[in-house]
């Protein structure tokens, strides 16, 4: 659609839109398409309930513990909208009820495997808990000592042993814990 300054502003206040995006649509003498469309909705309105909701996961998943690219694959939620719905805390930015439901099925089973995997000791639970991409295991575990035996345990270098099990369980089980929601 063609720029119109006085449609511009209307469409910036209906879409809480920054008001910069006036000048980039007067620059380029156009404004997107998808603006005429009365369907068209750029953000999720949410209860008050569902709001909760919905930052605890995202605050779980943008936590230092959480590797967010990978985890965004895994889960396919595009993960620009988990960085804008995590960093607009004025415009209140929300996932979609799909992507927060993607979201929220991805950080159980993650939780699960966690706990699974130091319910009782099993190399290869470990194993595949040490290797999740979406775990950040250089912040989990503090320790250079025991940073150095999971990143020999990743890179197939060394199997993982009881010892190892138990030093990390507790870094682990306190991810467990944040990641809930």
């Amino acid at each position: 659609m063609e720029f119109n300054e006085e449609k511009a502003k209307e469409i910036v206040s209906k879409f809480n839109l920054d008001e910069k995006t006036i000048r980039v649509w007067r620059t380029r003498n156009k404004i997107p398409d998808r603006y005429a469309d009365d369907r068209f909705q750029l953000r999720a309105t949410l209860s008050k309930p569902a709001v909760v909701k919905h930052n605890r996961a995202v605050d779980a998943i943008t936590s230092k513990y959480i590797n967010l690219n990978s985890f965004a694959e895994i889960a396919a939620v595009p993960a620009h909208r988990i960085y804008d719905a995590s960093s607009s805390a004025k415009k209140q930015v929300y996932l979609s009820e799909q992507d927060l439901h993607k979201v929220q099925v991805e950080l159980k089973k993650l939780r699960l495997d966690i706990v699974k995997a130091f319910e009782s000791y099993s190399p290869l639970l470990l194993k595949r808990l040490l290797k999740h991409p979406a775990l950040a295991y250089s912040v989990i575990v503090a320790e250079k000592r025991l940073k150095d035996a999971v990143s020999a345990v990743r890179l197939d270098k060394r199997e993982p042993d009881r010892q190892l099990w138990q030093d990390v369980k507790d870094a682990y089980m306190i991810v467990a814990l944040k990641i809930s929601i």
